[in-house]
């Protein structure tokens, strides 16, 4: 592996590249800060170019292993690899949660059927209103301006 450092350099020209011995990049650093794995020519603050399947980012805590990839069929893939759940945050908390057997809980982090969704406390008056709970056994019907039912038990 080669080193080269470019010292003081346009942002669109490498500051820093780390090469094979046959002078293709495996990392550049450009002078505006753009990084680059496998690619002397980084369009983003982080881009990763392979030609290989099941290859992208992995990050793994010594238990947890959690995956960023373009897969072997031909589709983005972002997961666990490990027996964890997978979840989605927004504004610091959990907003959805897909367990390992396959659950998907909204507004829950513990789902307990294929699809589990926990309304808010307060139902609107007026608008689109939702209730689906694997633990209620009855429709729920709100008021809403377009009034419907949603039947709980969907597995």
């Amino acid at each position: 592996m080669l080193f080269r450092s470019y010292g003081l350099v346009s942002p669109l020209s490498p500051a820093i590249q780390m090469t094979n011995i046959g002078g293709t990049a495996l990392m550049t650093i450009l002078g505006g800060g753009n990084v680059g794995i496998g690619t002397s020519s980084p369009g983003s603050k982080l881009t990763i170019l392979t030609s290989a399947t099941n290859d992208g980012i992995a990050i793994n805590d010594g238990t947890i292993n959690t995956i960023l990839y373009n897969s072997a069929t031909g589709t983005g893939t972002i997961g666990t690899t490990t027996n964890h759940p997978l979840a989605f945050y927004s504004n610091n908390s959990v907003k959805m949660t897909l367990d390992s057997s396959g659950n998907l809980g909204i507004g829950t982090s513990s789902p307990s059927a294929k699809l589990d969704v926990y309304p808010s406390s307060s139902i609107p008056t007026s608008g689109l209103a939702y209730g689906i709970s694997s633990t209620n056994t009855s429709a729920k019907t709100y008021p809403t301006t377009a009034s419907f039912s949603v039947y709980p038990g969907i597995y």
